[in-house]
């Protein structure tokens, strides 16, 4: 069941709302569909296509997850087939940051309050404390260890205190 359906040219691969829940950003295989809604308009209100954003994908390289971090930071994972590396594009940027080599991303996904960035691996959730550096590449701080695999984690920082 939806409150709304909305049609679009493509299938949707991933769907992020962002933190006011003002806009709703649907990955497809080569491009972003990004909606306006109105959570206190009236329930017949339904979203509405505010742009289509094409991103940079090769033969070789797919879009997997999108995330926003924050109201407007919307960040896609991709990952290169011939490589297995993995790569963030930051859609307000256009830039691409490449994830350090060996950590392979199960999920990308912005802690609750949306403030901080994190991705998970099989073995580890990792916290990006920025997405450029000189070389291209995510710094990432290890937040926690995991004992198994989790394909899905959130995030909820208190104070110093994080919580899984």
């Amino acid at each position: 069941m939806a409150l709304h359906e909305i049609e679009l040219e493509n299938g949707a691969a991933d769907v992020t709302v962002n933190l006011s829940n003002t806009r709703v950003a649907v990955l497809h295989s080569t491009c972003v569909t990004i909606l306006k809604y109105e959570p206190n308009a009236s329930a017949t209100s339904d979203p509405i296509i505010e742009r289509t954003e094409v991103l940079p994908i090769s033969d070789f390289i797919v879009a997997r997850q999108i995330c926003y971090q924050g109201d407007d930071k919307l960040l896609v994972l991709m990952t290169n087939l011939l490589t297995s590396d993995n790569l963030i594009y930051d859609c307000s940027t256009q830039q691409e940051s490449q994830v350090p080599d060996g950590i392979e991303v199960l999920q990308l996904s912005p802690s609750l309050d949306h403030e901080t960035l994190h991705l998970t691996t099989a073995s580890t959730v990792q916290q990006v404390d920025s997405l450029e550096n000189v070389e291209g590449y995510l710094e990432l701080a290890t937040l926690t260890e995991l004992s198994a695999t989790a394909t899905w984690t959130e995030v909820v920082h208190c104070g110093d205190e994080v919580n899984l």
